[in-house]
């Protein structure tokens, strides 16, 4: 805000009074809280209303994604193969220093056969598509 001596008269403002509340209504927080619990199970419901047309209530709780279930794979093997390398290194199967030289090993074999499938991929030099060999 400005001073009074820089504002000059035609420009003064007049501050509207800010209504009181009263102490007999609820506070807003409890109004939405309750709102919300009123519309829970609106917001939660991925059926559509009878007559409505198109997209369903909530399309977020909708899955549509069709290599959901192969990414979920993919984890649930993923930390079952961690969970087997932790246990055979607990059990002294396997060192830290040999598992750790195995992993290396196998990040370089994979990185080389991916630069190769890029190389491919931009060169064109062999026409038949190049994959990943994991049968070691």
């Amino acid at each position: 805000m400005l001073p009074d001596n820089l504002v000059p008269g035609r420009y003064h403002y007049i501050v509207p009074e800010s209504p009181q509340e009263s102490s007999d209504t609820p506070s807003d927080f409890t109004l939405v809280t309750e709102k919300l619990q009123e519309l829970e199970v609106e917001i939660l419901s991925s059926v559509s209303q009878p007559g409505r047309i198109g997209l369903p209530k909530n399309a977020l709780l909708e899955e549509h994604d069709r290599y959901f279930k192969e990414r979920l794979f993919r984890v649930a093997k993923i930390e079952t193969f961690a969970r087997v390398l932790k246990e055979l290194v607990a059990e002294n199967e396997i060192t830290q220093e040999a598992l750790s030289e195995l992993i290396t090993q196998k990040t370089v074999e994979t990185n080389e056969q991916g630069e190769k499938i890029w190389l491919n991929l931009i060169t064109s030099e062999v026409k038949s598509p190049l994959f990943y060999r994991f049968e070691d």
